[in-house]
This record gives structure tokens, sequence and C-alpha cells, in this order.
């Protein structure tokens, strides 16, 4: 899995430009190229994003770490402690504790 982000503000909500013919057969368009630089929506920033390859495993941590913030916010942590069966056990535990301890 790739992840891109914004080099001045690490923001994930970029914009490529790209180049696309029309193909009439199938009535839509089909992506010819798509430069290296993107634009930032949030910062108006242009140029080369830092890429973050992601094994799947960091990636489905980093997803339930997000959903585990988000949660938190709300006071509602225990339909997440399930998804400790799919993840690096100790990585989870390690992060749980520490925000126990906030």
């Amino acid at each position: 899995m790739k992840k891109y982000k914004c080099r001045e503000c690490g923001s994930e909500n970029l914009i490529w430009r790209g180049y696309a013919t029309w193909d009439f057969e199938s009535q839509s368009f089909k992506k010819v190229e798509v430069d290296d630089e993107a634009f930032c929506d949030d910062c108006n920033a242009e140029g080369e994003p830092v890429k973050d390859e992601l094994e799947d495993k960091d990636y489905l941590i980093e997803l339930v770490i997000e959903q585990i913030n988000n949660d938190q916010k709300n006071g509602d942590l225990e339909a997440l402690y399930e998804f400790l069966n799919f993840v690096d056990r100790e990585r989870m535990v390690k992060y749980l504790s520490e925000i126990d301890d906030e």
C-alpha cells in the first residue's frame, strides 16, 4: 500500500494533474499520464509529495489507531479491542497503555 503526504504540511488531501484520452467505445476516459508533482488542497503547496510504502499490517494498525482516537473522543473504546486479533498485538497493547496513561 502507498500513502502520499504533502511535503510542507503533511496533509493527505492532494490533487494530481494528469492527462487522459477519451475512449469512444467504453464512453470513458483512459488515464495516459499523471504528473509526479501534486497540489495540496490544504496549504496550497505544489511539489513532489512524500510517499510512504506501508505493509498491509502497518496500514491496518494505522487505521485502527485512527479509529481508536476517534472513538476515544466519544468515550467508546470497548468495541475496538476485538481488532487486536487482526493486528500486531504488542504494538497495539503498547499504544493502548499510552493512551490510558494520558
